[in-house]
């Protein structure tokens, strides 16, 4: 079986170059799940290849100065990232002159999308990239890849007498940041609040050190993409004064938890999903609406009414909810303000309740594309607005008032539905996303 994802390189003649680029002179190719992501026309010899002729050495450099970025910093829902973010994670960005395949890396901390894009013709442009292209693969094949391309082209410097280059310290530097659990998770954290190595301000530094053993190590993690960006400090210690304050006190429903471990499923959709349709079961109830009643029920709250977010007029990045004893007392402190957008972030809560670890204190849900707020989202769809009974309500008819029907009936939003019938392979996105 092939690699889930490889650089393959095969060594040519030098460049009139600086050394090291010039003896990593070679044809390079990528393939993801067995597709190459490097067809390429090249409009000098007219014929159409796998591989493009490039410098190993500014590829491996880039990749090496930006791994720790490249395996742990998410993006957001509904945010362009910012201008470093674009930097770190695509391949143009390699720069020293070459015309590089357009590939972007995203992580959400389980899996990276590795997302390939094809160039416009132009007539001055030597190399047009040909293929679009997006696949998930596993963050370890990513990491195997990605090392064993480094250390091929270190052999090669080695192999040609050029030793000591910028890029044999930075990947002596990782390595020995990997084997230490305590440097990892430090390079993570950093990473995750959109970092380069050791350019994280030392009060942020302290904060997340704090946030760990006050909130838990997973829930630091998730806090750390969901508050990245230039306000990140501001977030984090206006999170630590909210959970002073008094909020509104609930209890999950018992035996919600009970066996959600066993549903097995790799994707983040999948899974949610999944979890989505056991929760149902447990409670049971089929294909019916869950009523702001019976979501305060499932949550303990003795409101029939959702609780408002503790700022109005305000949008928030993240939505809070802590275990405050043993006894599985919650406490809440969402950020959403419309009736819809309140009804989803609770089934966010609902989920996250059910997959936090024991030792995760704070709960949470933000708009990074982390694995578990992925999880979240389709579970939240999933439970609040069941494909099945969409699909039982409007049939084959996606017309934009069959889904409004099906939205109010829910108490969903109407591109809740749009997009549940897209994701599920009900419906293709050409025909609802005109």
């Amino acid at each position: 079986m092939s690699a889930e994802f490889q650089i393959n390189t095969e060594w040519d003649s030098p460049f009139d170059d600086e050394p090291e680029i010039s003896l990593t002179a070679a044809l390079i190719s990528m393939t993801v799940k067995g597709h190459c992501i490097t067809r390429n026309e090249n409009t000098i010899s007219m014929s159409n290849r796998d591989h493009v002729y490039l410098s190993a050495y500014p590829l491996a450099l880039w990749l090496a100065l930006s791994w720790w970025r490249l395996r742990w910093e998410t993006s957001k829902e509904g945010v362009a990232p910012p201008f470093g973010w674009h930097m770190t994670h695509e391949m143009p960005a390699a720069g020293h002159g070459f015309i590089w395949p357009v590939v972007t890396f995203e992580s959400d901390g389980e899996a990276i999308s590795v997302k390939a894009r094809g160039t416009s013709s132009g007539p001055k442009e030597m190399i047009i990239y040909l293929v679009d292209n997006e696949e998930s693969i596993s963050a370890a094949s990513f990491e195997r890849a990605i090392g064993l391309f480094i250390e091929q082209t270190l052999s090669r410097l080695d192999d040609r007498d050029k030793r000591g280059t910028a890029l044999h310290a930075l990947w002596k530097d990782i390595q020995e940041q990997r084997q230490d659990p305590v440097s990892a998770l430090a390079r993570q954290m950093e990473a995750r609040l959109g970092f380069d190595p050791d350019e994280m301000p030392d009060s942020l530094g302290r904060l997340m050190v704090d946030l760990g053993d006050r909130a838990g190590t997973a829930a630091a993690k998730e806090l750390a993409s969901g508050c990245a960006g230039e306000e990140a400090e501001r977030v984090l210690k206006e999170l630590v004064d909210i959970d002073r304050n008094g909020a509104a006190k609930g209890r999950l429903q018992p035996g919600l938890r009970e066996g959600a471990h066993e549903v097995m499923a790799h994707l983040p959709w999948d899974l949610g999903w999944e979890l989505a349709r056991k929760v149902r079961r447990t409670m049971g109830i089929g294909t019916e609406p869950i009523n702001d009643a019976r979501l305060c029920e499932v949550l303990g709250l003795p409101s029939r009414v959702l609780p408002e977010p503790l700022y109005r007029g305000e949008r928030r990045s993240i939505g809070l909810c802590v275990r405050t004893d043993d006894r599985g007392t919650l406490a809440f402190y969402p950020r959403k303000q419309y009736e819809t957008g309140k009804r989803f972030e609770f089934a966010r809560f609902v989920c996250e309740s059910i997959i936090a670890g024991e030792d995760d204190r704070w709960l949470l849900d933000s708009d990074a594309k982390t694995y578990r707020q992925k999880v979240q989202r389709a579970f939240a769809a999933e439970w609040l607005c069941p494909v099945e009974g969409i699909l039982n309500m409007i049939g084959s008819d996606h017309s934009e008032g069959a889904r409004e029907d099906a939205a109010s009936y829910y108490n969903v939003s109407p591109e809740l539905v749009r997009s549940l019938l897209v994701n599920s392979g009900s419906a293709r996105r050409e025909e609802l996303y005109l």
